[in-house]
């Protein structure tokens, strides 16, 4: 069993990414006017971003794809330009319009700017680099920002007069998958050398730390929309 997951690696991830997308359309009404409704648009991203990655490695015949590919454009710079510095940039959005402490949201602000400030600075003087590996800088970075954004978030439930009911409330669900995935992925990033057909241990751990990861975040944020409860003031 471990090894057909392993093997058919995108297929599995793919399939609780539409399920928590799915998730997100079938209770977007509940959360239209409540600030949940951007992390929903943030799902969308995710799958816009995954479907161009789908069609780069699985439609190249398509001429669209073809351009795109003698462009220099690859999964692995769609990866690192979209899933990764959009993603960490979405999420901060979110969290921004989220917490409430001043001093949170001030920090959480510049540490934001500095990301996006950074990412795209390296973007313009090193565009080539990212169709051939993940930039430490960007996970580093990246990890950084998602990390004190959930941070910040569960200081702020310690320091509230009424602690809210935590499975009423979606920002718990998404903070402890975000924060979870990257703890568990980040480190893989950075044995990315290893990552080839000369070691096929590496390859298969990687995949299954991945594979078992997004399960799990996925499978939260699809649990986490349905159980959770309308919160107009922060979330």
């Amino acid at each position: 069993m471990l090894k057909y997951l392993t093997t058919h690696f995108n297929f599995v991830v793919y399939f609780f990414e539409v399920l928590a997308i799915l998730t997100a359309i079938f209770t977007f009404k509940k959360f239209k006017n409540t600030k949940t409704k951007l992390f929903i648009y943030y799902l969308f991203y995710v799958g816009f971003v995954e479907l161009g990655a789908a069609a780069i490695t699985y439609f190249k015949s398509n001429i669209l794809i073809e351009f795109l590919l003698k462009t220099g454009i690859k999964v692995i710079g769609w990866f690192n330009i979209f899933w990764l510095i959009g993603s960490v940039i979405f999420i901060s959005i979110y969290y921004l319009n989220i917490l409430q402490v001043r001093l949170f949201k001030l920090i959480l602000t510049w540490l934001s700017i500095s990301f996006t400030i950074t990412s795209i600075s390296y973007l313009l003087f090193n565009l080539s680099d990212l169709n051939t590996a993940h930039p430490y800088l960007y996970i580093f970075f990246g990890a950084v920002v998602i990390f004190t954004s959930c941070v910040l978030y569960f200081l702020e439930l310690l320091q509230l007069d009424n602690l809210i009911k935590l499975t009423d409330h979606f920002p718990f669900y998404a903070s402890i998958a975000l924060f979870l995935w990257w703890l568990v992925t980040s480190p893989l990033f950075f044995y990315e050398i290893y990552n080839n057909e000369s070691d096929w241990d590496f390859v298969n751990l990687k995949r299954r730390v991945f594979l078992f990861a997004n399960i799990f975040m996925y499978t939260c944020f699809a649990i986490g929309l349905i159980l959770s409860k309308p919160q107009p003031k922060n979330g």
